[in-house]
């Protein structure tokens, strides 16, 4: 599974307060000079933060070893909602909170996707969605 890069709202927030920071402090008379080097530290101290955090994320990923089931219902009716229902199974030592989007025909409509849940380490998840043939 791929995991994609997304700033958090504490790593939004500090870059926030940092732009804020230089900004006050530039309106304040602080030299450009001063400025800049404190943004470029403060700047070099979060994208270091956070590449340790992309690194330490992949590791524990790999280490959690999610595997999915899928069991789908005997038959599909035209028009007829069915359940289809994921089992995730979860190694490691960590928690995940996932959003899940299992691939569905064009010819299904389906509800309850993308699935919001959270995997325990060691633990079975239950997730379920419906499904109705069109065609």
């Amino acid at each position: 599974m791929k995991i994609r890069f997304a700033p958090t709202r504490l790593s939004v927030s500090l870059l926030a307060a940092a732009v804020l920071a230089a900004t006050v402090a530039s309106f304040a008379g602080a030299g450009l000079d001063a400025v800049a080097q404190a943004s470029a530290a403060v700047a070099s101290a979060l994208l270091i933060v956070a590449s340790a955090d992309l690194i330490w994320s992949r590791a524990a990923w790999k280490r959690s070893e999610v595997r999915l089931v899928r069991r789908l219902p005997s038959a599909f009716a035209i028009g007829v909602r069915r359940p289809v229902h994921l089992q995730l199974v979860t190694g490691g030592t960590h928690a995940w909170r996932c959003e899940i989007f299992d691939h569905c025909d064009p010819s299904l409509r389906f509800e309850g996707l993308p699935a919001r849940c959270e995997l325990f380490a060691g633990k079975l998840t239950d997730v379920t969605y419906e499904v109705t043939p069109t065609r």
